[in-house]
């Protein structure tokens, strides 16, 4: 062990010019939060001077990784933000991660560290860290806030960080509008949301909101994804991926900028849930978050007056928030989620349509989300966007999905209870007794 491993040495470490300003270690439980303050993070200093692992995907998709990022960790980053809580210590690539950490604090570089407590974990349990290290707790508060603490925290450690705009410049009336339209959303009754859901036997049937879905509910499905590049079908082959959870999809496609999607599928295959799904994640970090995109709802189905423009449907959908909608597109704060392409009426379509296109050409849209039948994303509506297929149940999908959901709830009779319903699903007694008839 002994001198070559002296002081001197640290400090020489820190007059190299590092890599990153700032990396960022966490345990993926909190992948989303951490994510949100990677963003802002980029936003203040450029998205290659902030270390966030799925920034640098192509360059972490290597054999060495472990000792690739314990070197990234140790020698690249100025400053280490570490997000502690009870996961972490647990945790096999934050054990990596924290080798690197230990070496710092060995080193006598402990203020290129930063602990950032994410719930109420006594921070002593990790490892080489004592009751009374200092360290910033989240408690409630938003990925900005955090990001400007680490942003005044580079300040102090010398760096040239230039000061975030305040997140309080939003109006106060808008972000009350914000609120209350995000509550509205958030208990909102989606059309056949009720149909992904099976009541047990005497089991009160209560209207579904965003709120109240369990994804544990859900059914199981498969979703094929292919990029659109340019339209040349041949590309879109190549890229072509299996998903099971819009949710990942959608996140995938986040780390880039403004995704256009298009989810598509048959009549009940699950288009409208798939965009609850994202309207409830995002609007539960807009109501935590005031500089956070808002989710923006609109079922193209009910825009059935011929020549009402696409911006004023979208601002009566929109409520108290509609006059607040043009605003939120220059604060580059809309995430627009279009439900129901095809079921614009047929001879409104073509002009419609363009009105559609031409929305989606705005950059300054976060991100756009569209459904439509499979079938009808064609013609006037053949637009440039990668597309998300949900492919139909099989069979044993559904067995899987029944015997799951039954035996949570009643372990003793859910068995039983999955059998008969998936029977009953598929036709009856006798298709039952046709197929262990087969079976033999």
């Amino acid at each position: 062990m002994g001198d070559h491993e002296g002081g001197d040495k640290g400090t020489m470490m820190k007059e190299v010019e590092k890599r990153f300003r700032v990396g960022l270690s966490f345990p993926g439980e909190h992948r989303d939060y951490v994510k949100d303050v990677a963003e802002h993070l980029a936003d203040e200093l450029g998205r290659d001077q902030v270390f966030y692992d799925k920034h640098f995907e192509a360059e972490l998709a290597r054999p060495d990784l472990d000792t690739y990022l314990q070197q990234l960790y140790r020698e690249k980053c100025d400053l280490l933000v570490v997000f502690l809580c009870e996961a972490y210590e647990d945790n096999e690539w934050c054990g990596l991660e924290w080798r690197a950490i230990r070496d710092l604090i060995k080193r006598k570089q402990a203020d290129s560290i930063m602990p950032i407590r994410l719930d109420e974990i006594d921070i002593s349990v990790i490892s080489r860290l004592l009751s009374i290290d200092g360290c910033v707790t989240v408690n409630g508060r938003g990925p900005n806030e955090i990001a400007q603490v680490i942003l005044g925290r580079l300040g102090i450690n010398g760096e040239k960080a230039d000061p975030a705009p305040s997140t309080n410049t939003i109006d106060p009336e808008q972000r009350k509008r914000e609120i209350d339209w995000m509550e509205v959303l958030l208990n909102r009754r989606f059309n056949g949301l009720d149909s992904l859901y099976i009541a047990l036997h005497g089991e009160e049937r209560k209207p579904r909101t965003l709120r109240t879905i369990l994804p544990s509910e859900l059914m199981p499905t498969t979703m094929v994804f292919k990029s659109c590049l340019d339209g040349q079908e041949e590309e879109r082959c190549k890229t072509e991926r299996s998903y099971h959870d819009v949710l990942q999809v959608f996140r995938e496609l986040s780390e880039r900028t403004a995704p256009r999607l298009a989810v598509l599928g048959e009549p009940g295959a699950g288009k409208t849930s798939s965009l609850a799904r994202i309207a409830l994640e995002y609007a539960e970090k807009a109501l935590r978050d005031p500089s956070a995109p808002i989710p923006v709802y609109i079922p193209l189905g009910q825009w059935t007056e011929e020549g009402q423009p696409l911006d004023s449907f979208i601002q009566k959908s929109l409520g108290n928030l509609g006059p607040c909608f043009s605003v939120l597109i220059e604060q580059q704060r809309v995430l627009l989620l279009l439900d129901a392409l095809n079921e614009i009426p047929t001879r409104q379509r073509a002009n419609k349509a363009a009105q559609v296109r031409q929305l989606l050409e705005d950059k300054r849209l976060v991100s756009t989300v569209v459904t439509c039948r499979e079938r009808d994303f064609q013609g006037d509506f053949n637009l440039p966007l990668d597309t998300l297929t949900i492919q139909p149940l099989k069979p044993g999908q559904i067995d899987e999905f029944l015997h799951k959901y039954f035996c949570r709830f009643d372990p003793e009779q859910g068995e039983v209870q999955a059998q008969a319903l998936f029977w009953q699903m598929a036709g009856g007694e006798q298709v039952r007794k046709a197929w262990l008839a087969w079976e033999k």
